[in-house]
């Protein structure tokens, strides 16, 4: 159990990653505080738009955080327009980074999100931290450079970076695969519409997840970047299967050329040996993720 003293920010607490990350902190201690973009809804939850820095230079003087945790970005991919893209994950991280070397906090951690989607299409089975990245996308590509940006504050600030492979669970929004499969399965649905289900990714829980997020506050790394990855690659086809099994439903899978992606990355494998070296490990197969989000949705 840590210090009741240790104060977090979460910027985007309330996204899907955000809620989970803030239970395992709070278990464990924290006071934790965040923002969103929009009202404010309880204690210590701060409307900030963090595109916009004095308010997020306000946030970092009320608050005063000893770990700070920078989820607020575009993370569905096709979200948004490309100079959006770019305001959110790249300036926004820019105006968080100023604030916290303005106000010459004594910090525990920075922790600052970027995406595997920054490796591209590497023909290995596992891609490890020391890849040379080649992103494919303008996600992928504001992702990479908020990374270079963020090395520029490594002799001020005690920044890690993560790269993120593809997570899921409960309550995360259909619109993402994962969640899609799962509630088509629950629902007893007779169809279900996808791209190319013969990819391969590397799918972690997210409660594993969060729990990466606080071995990495806690440990003693810093201007370093991390994987975080199960370590095992499953094929859509594979994850039908499982929610097919977990629900006992069958249904049919029809190919929709408009999910279909132009520059798809075939497989994509992360390498979590830096991680497993702090003391974490993963806890859930994908076969228990599914279970857990078709029965946590009513099923």
């Amino acid at each position: 159990m840590v210090s009741a003293s240790k104060r977090l920010l979460i910027t985007g607490i309330e996204s899907f990653t955000g809620k989970y990350i803030r239970d395992i902190f709070e278990s464990r201690g924290y006071e934790v505080h965040g923002t969103v973009l929009g009202e404010a809804s309880g204690d210590r939850i701060y409307t900030c738009d963090i595109t916009q820095s004095d308010q997020i230079d306000a946030v970092i003087a009320h608050v005063r955080p000893d770990t700070v945790i920078h989820l607020a970005a575009i993370t569905f991919v096709p979200d948004g327009n490309s100079v959006e893209i770019y305001n959110v994950n790249l300036f926004a991280t820019l105006h968080l980074l100023d604030a916290l070397v303005r106000h010459g906090l004594p910090l525990q951690k920075v922790i600052l999100p970027s995406t595997s989607n920054v490796y591209g299409n590497i023909p290995l089975e596992a891609i490890h931290e020391e890849i040379c990245p080649q992103p494919l996308s303008h996600y992928a590509l504001s992702k990479y450079a908020m990374e270079q940006m963020a090395r520029t504050y490594y002799e001020r600030l005690p920044i890690i970076v993560t790269r993120p492979f593809n997570y899921t669970g409960a309550d995360q929004a259909e619109r993402f695969v994962i969640p899609k499969i799962a509630a088509h399965f629950r629902d007893k649905k007779p169809v279900l519409e996808l791209g190319n289900i013969d990819v391969y990714r590397d799918f972690s829980d997210v409660r594993d997840v969060a729990e990466a997020y606080f071995t990495l506050a806690e440990s003693a790394a810093s201007s370093e970047i991390f994987n975080i990855a199960s370590g095992q690659v499953f094929s859509l086809r594979e994850i039908i299967a499982m929610a097919e099994s977990a629900s006992g439903h069958q249904l049919e899978i029809r190919t929709n050329p408009a999910f279909v992606r132009s520059n798809e990355i075939e497989r994509l494998g992360g390498d979590n040996t830096r991680l497993k070296n702090l003391g974490w490990s993963p806890r859930y197969t994908m076969e228990e993720t599914i279970r857990w989000m078709i029965n946590a949705s009513g099923l």
